[in-house]
This record gives C-alpha cells, structure tokens and sequence, in this order.
C-alpha cells in the first residue's frame, strides 16, 4: 500500500492543483481543509489534511484532525489510507483493491466492498459523484447517494465572481452542496448541517480557474 509519506515524495514531480480552505461553523472560523490533487506516471492521488477547533470561551469544545491519501486507476480508487481524531473518537483506514473486491481494513476489523470500482466523495471532480455509492475515507462506510444539480448562480470568491452552479449530494439523512464553476467544472465551494448549525467551507485559494478540472480517465 502507497504511504502518505511515499506520495508527499512524488508530489514534487507531480502535476498538482491544491483547493485551500477556510471552514466556518456558522460564521466562526473553526480551521481549514486542503485538497491536494497530483498527477504521476499515469497515476492520480489526493491527499486531505483536516484541522478543525471548535472553541467555547476558552475552551476547546471539540477538536478534529484528518490525514489522507488516495490514489487511483483512472475512475476507479486503488488504495487509501487515513488517521482521523474526531472529538473523543479516533479512527484509523486502509484499503487497496483485490481480485475479490475492494478489501478495507479499520480498527472494527477487515471488511469487503463488493464492487468493481469503489470510490471516496471525490468533491474536486463532479463526474465522481455520480456513482451510486460512495466510501467514507474516515470511517469505511459505504453509503447510498445521489446526486442532482439545481439552480446557477454568481458565486464569489475573494472578491471574483464565478457563474457557477449548486449540485446537492444527498445521503440517507442529510445533504451536501456544492458549488463548480459552469465552464469548467472547477470545484469552488461547499456548505452541510452539522448539528443544527451550518459547516461551509470558504475557498482561500483555487487552482487557476483557466484551467480544467482534473478529470480521471474512463475506465
């Protein structure tokens, strides 16, 4: 299996676009996110780093730490990796496929996906949110989607408005919108409920806008 380390190494030669974000609890800056996307020797990876602290007066309320990589054979996840610190959770991930499927491996023990292209929610790329299922890269779920592209609208971004438009990912309790760039398919924002409240993630910095989302090969 592909180690975080392994692919932080490949990134220096890597064709790399990175989405940088701010996250907000309602209008509370709780800590950023960030995409990393690289393209090598045929192969594509992301790597996700998460850090989020949820504060009440002086006090740390709640704290979250995410670390993974991916890396894919044209559409379709090859392997991943993650360690995750949720609150008083703490979660750990591997998976790589098989001949028999996509084999996963988490501290509640082995499991198998039996599908023939597994895929993570692949946020930067819409046309990989179109699969009926999608792998949570923290906690091995394999769960249920859809996904429905709604209205288009100005969205801004430090000051640039993009004419973008709004798809909503729906799962079995909740959903997710999320805003592309109509021209290009740029990835430009997210916003979910978490709690009651509104988690929405503020770009700091986007890829060059020019240039096309990164697209993964058909199978």
């Amino acid at each position: 299996m592909t180690s975080i380390g392994a692919l932080a190494e490949e990134a220096t030669q890597a064709d790399t676009r990175t989405w940088h974000f701010q996250v907000k609890l309602e209008e509370r800056d709780i800590g950023t996110h960030t995409f990393e996307w690289q393209s090598f020797e045929g192969h594509k990876t992301l790597v996700s780093r998460a850090s989020f602290d949820v504060r009440i007066l002086f006090f740390n309320a709640y704290r979250y730490r995410h670390l993974s990589s991916e890396r894919w054979q044209g559409n379709c996840l090859e392997n991943i990796e993650s360690s995750t610190e949720a609150g008083r959770n703490a979660y750990r991930l591997q998976g790589a496929t098989s001949a028999s499927g996509f084999k996963l491996k988490t501290d509640a023990g082995a499991s198998l996906i039996d599908a023939e292209c597994v895929r993570t929610f692949a946020y930067w790329d819409p046309t990989m949110l179109q699969a009926q299922s999608l792998l949570n890269s923290q906690t091995g779920e394999y769960v249920s989607v859809s996904l429905q592209p709604m209205e288009q609208v100005e969205y801004p971004v430090n000051g640039v408005k993009y004419n973008a438009r709004r798809y909503e990912l729906r799962l079995a309790e909740e959903a997710i919108s999320l805003w592309y760039e109509e021209s290009t398919g740029l990835w430009l924002g997210l916003e979910t409920s978490t709690g009651g409240k509104t988690l929405r993630y503020q770009p700091l910095s986007l890829p060059e806008s020019d240039l096309p989302t990164p697209q993964f090969a058909q199978r």
